[in-house]
């Protein structure tokens, strides 16, 4: 295969599991987020990538060499691998400069001769401070010296974990589309750990989620966020109202109107799952045709280019129930007003409770 693959990785701690049969595969020139919560096993899955960590059970192959296999002991030391690993924190030398640390790894042998350090520094605006130490860097600025330094050798697999987390939110934004860039001109497969769902929506060309030491959902951001494979997805991507509910008719009734239930039998107890900017309100109905419902205002407020509400709709025997709901712009509401809402179909789901 060219690019990169783990196949049935089981990796422990003090005899605490930590990944629990991860398989993945990520192509040449392809970027795949690897995304989840703290803790459910991302950065160890990079450190045995890596060559840092030493396989328990399962192998690691790269372009089709085997660069370690649990079942024979295999373990291709770090340093041969062509692997370019960007920690978190950059680990940028401080004794050197901005082009001392760039050119670190580069030697007469390196698998890249072509490539340039001034060129690429010049590219991403750091040729005025190429006699600087990473001290005096901004901290996009010491990204992209840690970027440039893993891209010089010529990896055939970048691994970066969490490469953003130390910018604010505003050059965040800034950086990540110059790195992207960056990256799918490498060629190298990409594989990239965050736990932030729009960073993974923005960089990926596939998301790996994981959870519990598990790849439970490989597909487009698109898919991952349209067709998501259990509530756990689902919640990932951002808030939800939960309306807890039992099939019956292949459907289940909530104050919210019926939801087809496909593939799940009589009986069972469910979730249906509707995300905040799901509920669309001043609505005339549903996309299906399903009479508006009539919610109340609890509180109103903005966040700059949506507005989030909470509100309260009539649940039977005299109860309410709580939903939250975000749109877009400025709503002149105000508390103990009554408003028309209705679903967008495309942003529920029904999923076994």
């Amino acid at each position: 295969m060219s690019g990169f693959g783990m196949e049935g990785i089981v990796h422990a701690f003090g005899g605490q599991p930590v990944v629990a049969g991860a398989t993945l595969d990520v192509k040449r020139g392809e970027l795949a987020c690897l995304l989840g919560p703290s803790g459910c096993g991302k950065t160890t899955l990079l450190r045995l990538a890596a060559g840092l960590e030493r396989l328990q059970r399962g192998r690691v192959v790269i372009d089709g060499e085997v660069v370690a296999n649990a079942a024979d002991g295999r373990h291709v030391p770090p340093e041969k691998r062509r692997v370019g690993l960007m920690f978190q924190d950059y680990a940028l030398f401080p004794h050197l400069t901005l082009a001392e640390n760039i050119r670190f790894g580069l030697d007469k042998a390196s698998a890249a001769p072509a490539f340039r350090v001034e060129e690429a520094m010049e590219r991403v605006g750091l040729a005025p401070f190429a006699e600087a130490y990473p001290h005096t860097l901004s901290g996009g600025q010491q990204q992209r010296v840690a970027l440039l330094r893993v891209l010089a050798p010529g990896p055939r697999v970048l691994l970066l974990d969490e490469p953003f987390s130390d910018l604010d939110v505003n050059r965040r934004v800034q950086v990540r589309e110059s790195t992207l860039e960056l990256l799918k001109e490498s060629g190298a497969a990409t594989l990239m750990v965050t736990h932030d769902p729009e960073e993974a929506m923005f960089m990926a060309d596939r998301i790996l989620v994981m959870n519990g030491g598990r790849i439970v959902q490989s597909g487009s951001p698109f898919d991952t966020y349209f067709h998501p494979a259990d509530a756990f997805v689902t919640e990932l991507f951002g808030p939800v109202n939960r309306l807890p509910g039992v099939v019956r008719g292949h459907a289940v009734e909530t104050p919210l109107g019926r939801f087809e239930a496909p593939g799940i039998a009589d009986g069972i107890p469910v979730d249906v799952l509707v995300r905040v900017e799901g509920l669309v309100v001043g609505a005339d109905g549903a996309a299906d045709g399903a009479p508006p419902v009539a919610a109340r205002i609890v509180s109103s407020r903005l966040l700059g280019r949506s507005s989030h509400l909470s509100l309260r709709v009539p649940a039977g025997n005299g109860e309410e129930i709580a939903l939250q709901c975000r749109v877009p712009g400025i709503l002149p509401l105000h508390p103990g007003e009554t408003v028309q809402i209705g679903v967008d179909r495309g942003q529920s789901f029904v999923f076994p409770a």
